[in-house]
């Protein structure tokens, strides 16, 4: 049975502290929301209640009569005996064409329909960004709900990336402009529309800022007194050097099963959807040290044995190592100048790869090692089985460059 509701988005809030009041459709387990494009600041919104406050009644009226109508449409699906949709987005699709035919009938399918139809086939590491970049278009426009491929033009986008830039940063903005790009291109080879602003916006990449240790700030990192709840964190960075940069999620999901024959074997996440290919490091004997000092029960390592995400986990860890070298007084916040500013674990994939290449391996033998695909030499790896005794040898040679 397909269920409404009434919430307030709080999440973008305009200047002048008002959210966007939305409607959400539930059905079996899937959901889908939509702008009823009213405004509302939190304290004229009675959450427990899903209502208006008293002094903004008569707007109440017309956004439960809204809510109502939509109801209506669901119930007529129900006992009409018609089999419902998969999905809340197919639903909340039929429900705006029988509300509003004259809109679907003289302009075609909406934008955010298609969206959302896009945007819930995707898997849950890239769901989160379409979900974003959409509430990032309704905290722009409150008549995206509105508005068709059509309208959504060079100038609209213009004016979108303006918007964004107020707080995001350029990278940032690509990520959202690939996400609706791509929802564009779904549309163009379903013929839904013929417009496509993207041949005329500039998305090259912003120069990325390096962020690596040198070899010197390594030996450094290593070797530092730090402050005992600093300890773990900085380890973990190590850690995460010692097995090639590894990614944190693989680090801190990995199983004690996943060590066979003093390797690491895993998949990694950032490529699962698009290869099955096992991923092996060796474990030198700096990575079994802090493995063995640090062992999980359920788990390689004991990170996630204390939190419910590695999410979390890794938030604390990069706001611990943004403080090494800071003076720390118990109870009270770190003082002085760090001495790696910007520091984060994401650091020890670039720093392993930069010390690698400055240590004289080559480009083709460091992709390997971080596990990158090469499209240029797809077809001939086919034939070829890679020795992973190179790269052995060449994250060995790394760590004894640190000591």
């Amino acid at each position: 049975m397909a269920t409404t509701k009434l919430y307030l988005d709080k999440r973008n809030l305009d200047a002048s502290g008002r959210g966007i009041l939305r409607l959400v459709l539930n059905h079996r387990n899937t959901s889908t929301s939509q702008s009823l494009n009213i405004k509302l600041r939190p304290d004229e919104w009675d959450d427990a209640h899903s209502q208006c406050k008293s002094r903004a009644r008569n707007l109440d009226a017309m956004i439960q009569k809204k809510k109502s109508d939509v109801d209506m449409v669901l119930f007529r699906m129900e006992t009409e005996g018609k089999a419902l949709p998969a999905t809340a987005s197919e639903i909340m699709l039929h429900v705006r064409q029988v509300l509003e035919p004259e809109k679907y009938q003289q302009k075609g399918p909406l934008f955010v329909d298609i969206y959302r139809k896009v945007m819930n086939s995707k898997e849950a590491n890239t769901l989160g960004c379409y979900q974003c970049a959409l509430s990032k278009m309704e905290a722009f426009d409150t008549a995206l709900g509105e508005r068709t491929f059509d309208d959504l033009d060079v100038d609209w986008f213009k004016r979108f990336m303006k918007f964004m830039g107020e707080n995001m940063s350029w990278n940032g903005q690509r990520n959202y402009l690939r996400s609706i790009r791509h929802v564009f291109n779904y549309a163009l080879d379903e013929r839904i529309t013929t417009n496509y602003p993207f041949k005329r916006l500039d998305m090259s990449a912003a120069p990325t800022r390096k962020r690596c240790l040198s070899l010197e700030q390594m030996r450094m990192l290593r070797s530092m007194e730090v402050s005992p709840w600093q300890e773990e964190y900085r380890d973990m960075f190590l850690l995460m050097f010692y097995l090639i940069g590894i990614n944190a999620v693989d680090l801190f999901t990995a199983k004690p099963d996943q060590i066979i024959n003093g390797r690491l074997e895993y998949v990694r996440t950032k490529t699962r959807s698009s290869s099955k290919e096992q991923y092996s490091i060796k474990l030198e004997p700096e990575a079994l040290a802090l493995i063995d000092k640090y062992r999980g029960k359920n788990w390689l390592v004991s990170p996630m044995d204390h939190y419910t995400d590695y999410a979390s986990y890794l938030q604390h860890m990069n706001k611990a190592l943004g403080t090494l070298g800071m003076e720390y007084i118990l109870g009270k916040k770190p003082e002085g100048s760090p001495l790696f500013p910007g520091l984060t674990s994401y650091w020890a994939r670039h720093t392993w790869s930069t010390l690698a290449y400055e240590q004289g391996y080559s480009v083709d033998l460091i992709g390997q090692a971080l596990g990158h695909v090469d499209g240029k030499h797809a077809v001939t790896m086919i034939y070829i089985k890679p020795d992973q005794r190179k790269v052995d040898e060449a994250n060995r040679a790394i760590i004894d460059a640190i000591q």
